[in-house]
């Protein structure tokens, strides 16, 4: 039987810095997810 792997739950707060590092270092969602361990679709919001 194949174990899932749980979903990482992130908070506000983390998603926020997310998007700051894009903004402020010019990243793009995809390159800041990768670097945050992150779905993408997380700081599409």
């Amino acid at each position: 039987m194949k174990q899932r792997v749980p979903s990482a739950i992130y908070n506000k707060a983390f998603r926020e810095q997310a998007v700051k590092q894009v903004q402020k270092e010019g990243l793009s969602p995809k390159e800041a997810a990768w670097r945050l361990s992150m779905p993408v679709p997380t700081l599409e919001y």
